[in-house]
């Protein structure tokens, strides 16, 4: 009795080793092959230089044709959107939103409709009535006649 213990030992050792040898073995068998990718399209606004993103409004966006300026916004690259109410989002740039994003409707400061932003500016902007939205980066301090301390998001050029 006291032996079976160092037979089991010895006979679980000697399995498990068989068992890796053959699991190395079949490795070394295998031919070395680089995985195939497949072609990625990435589809985002061009940049007319590092501060500005400028993009045709009219564009289909996908997933679905947005419904305010914060959904809009939401399909460019850095924007994300937190949702106020049922349909309206508030945009943030990067983690900066609220006062800190200056949101401008062909030159004019929209300002939101509450002081809880459950209102946000964006709500009253429909992308589909404007030629083109500019997104300006940076310090824009007096420049549109706003200061502005950090980021500043354009909506300009309507149909009307």
């Amino acid at each position: 009795m006291l032996h079976q213990p160092l037979f089991l030992r010895q006979s679980l050792a000697v399995a498990v080793s068989l068992f890796t040898w053959q699991v190395a073995m079949a490795a070394d068998e295998a031919p070395l092959a680089s995985p195939a990718m497949s072609t990625m399209v990435i589809t985002a606004p061009a940049m007319t230089d590092p501060y500005t993103v400028s993009t045709d409004a009219r564009t289909p966006q996908l997933p679905l044709p947005a419904a305010d300026g914060g959904a809009f916004l939401k399909s460019i690259p850095g924007f994300s959107v937190s949702r106020k109410g049922g349909t309206s989002g508030d945009p943030e740039l990067r983690g900066l939103g609220g006062s800190r994003l200056n949101i401008l409707a062909d030159g004019a400061n929209i300002l939101g409709g509450c002081g809880g932003r459950m209102d946000p500016p964006t709500a009253y902007i429909f992308p589909q009535a404007y030629d083109r939205v500019e997104i300006i980066k940076g310090l824009r301090a007096y420049a549109t006649g706003w200061p502005q301390r950090e980021w500043c998001a354009s909506s300009a050029t309507s149909r009307c």
